[in-house]
């Protein structure tokens, strides 16, 4: 999903959280942790992404098809998991709220990208980071059929 779409539907999640809430801290939480977890493209960006860099060529659709090895360290299902287990072993509503921005954003990764970039055929498995790591981090081998630029 592309940057956009995660900040409208954080400000969406903020909205209705604290509708049902009143909490503006929870809310906000949940808001930014749904937008917060794809800091992980930067840094991805910053040290695969040809040179010289720009924020033009940062937020251009498509980017990271053109660089040789993605590992986008947040993007997998295991944190999930482990968010999962600590939240159950901590029960603290702010871990909660962040846990479920977290699980928001992979859920929407995983169909929306899908479909937005239906041409990578992206395995089921890519949003998983041991899958990506078995494959060392090359895009060739994660996404196979790719196309080096997305229009």
């Amino acid at each position: 999903m592309r940057p956009a779409g995660h900040l409208i539907l954080s400000g969406l999640l903020f909205l209705g959280f604290y509708y049902f809430s009143r909490s503006f801290v929870l809310s906000f939480s949940l808001a930014l942790a749904q937008v917060a977890v794809d800091i992980d493209h930067l840094v991805d960006y910053i040290i695969f992404a040809p040179r010289p860099l720009s924020i033009k060529k940062f937020f251009t659709k498509g980017n990271p098809l053109t660089w040789r090895r993605i590992v986008f360290f947040l993007h997998g299902w295991e944190w999930v998991l482990i968010l999962f287990l600590i939240c159950i072993k901590i029960n603290n509503s702010f871990l909660w709220v962040v846990s479920l921005g977290y699980f928001i954003h992979l859920c929407l990764d995983t169909t929306v990208n899908r479909f937005t970039y239906k041409m990578l055929k992206l395995d089921k498995y890519f949003y998983f980071l041991i899958f990506r790591f078995k494959n060392g981090f090359i895009i060739d081998k994660i996404c196979p059929p790719r196309i080096r630029q997305v229009q």
